[in-house]
């Protein structure tokens, strides 16, 4: 009866220890369950206070475009009048002088509104990005045609150090436009008779890119300002020529969707590098 007794307590007790270990794992299940999820939350978190501050950036942008948009356009409608109402009067060198005037305005708002088409387009998927294997030399003597009477005019010195056969691999349109920004900005922030010099060559799998001046230069405080969308930082060109802010930024979009990287090194009175990088090689992740 003892020995009974003691096998079916030996019994319970190993029960009761093999109960106990359950609860052991089920509790450290529940823990590290509980950690998950706490770590989930945070992620959560994280995710929404960062697209909290998008949308807020998004919705100052939008503020800042309104107010871009309209403000010109008052003065457009000022000069037209005067033109409609005064045209009689006017002489010769007057009449050319608000021409150009109205010219030159309607150019700025125009490059103004490409730029954020562009912007809005890559922002919603609606620019279709097709990378290929480009040749850079190529790519780059299109768009500088664009600008041989802006070179000319202010007597830019071009120098292009690229090996003709330098690869890059990016969708066309938006090197275009990328390329079309910086040396737009190189030109029109150089004094006449300074120097635009663009250079390439490859670091590891990238291929980086210099486009870089003699002109005014930016103040170190300023360079953290202009890729941003929620702040306005723009300045009139050598010329008087004026810009709105958004070409850099639409840069940066550009250069982020080939998995590139865009900074600035610059000094006042000595003049800008801007700097990116992207692909030689012929595949970006999804």
């Amino acid at each position: 009866m003892h020995d009974i007794l003691k096998g079916d307590s030996s019994q319970a007790f190993e029960k009761f220890h093999q109960e106990v270990e359950e609860l052991k794992d089920v509790s450290e299940s529940n823990q590290l369950l509980i950690l998950n999820l706490k770590a989930r939350e945070e992620e959560i978190k994280k995710k929404n206070e960062e697209l909290n501050e998008i949308n807020a950036s998004k919705d100052k942008f939008f503020s800042i475009i309104a107010h871009d948009l309209r403000s010109p356009f008052q003065g457009l409608l000022s000069i037209s009048k005067y033109l409609v109402e005064e045209y009689e009067t006017l002489d010769k060198a007057d009449f050319k002088e608000l021409v150009f005037s109205l010219n030159e305005a309607l150019h700025t708002q125009y490059k103004f509104l490409d730029d954020l088409l562009n912007w809005s387009r890559i922002q919603s998927g609606r620019m279709i990005m097709e990378p290929a294997n480009l040749n850079l030399t190529g790519e780059l003597q299109k768009v500088l045609r664009l600008f041989e009477s802006n070179i000319k005019n202010k007597k830019i010195n071009l120098a292009i150090n690229i090996n003709p056969k330098q690869k890059i691999f990016a969708d066309d349109d938006m090197l275009s436009l990328l390329l079309r920004n910086l040396i737009s900005n190189a030109i029109k922030f150089t004094h006449s008779g300074g120097t635009v010099e663009i250079t390439a060559f490859e670091e590891d799998d990238m291929v980086l890119v210099v486009v870089a001046d003699s002109g005014v230069g930016i103040k170190q405080e300023n360079i953290p300002k202009l890729f941003r969308i929620d702040i306005q930082f723009t300045t009139h060109g050598t010329n008087k020529e004026s810009g709105n802010g958004l070409g850099l930024v639409l840069c940066k979009e550009i250069v982020e969707k080939h998995e590139g990287k865009i900074w600035v090194e610059s000094e006042i009175n000595k003049g800008s590098k801007f700097i990116f990088t992207l692909p030689n090689k012929s595949e970006l992740s999804d």
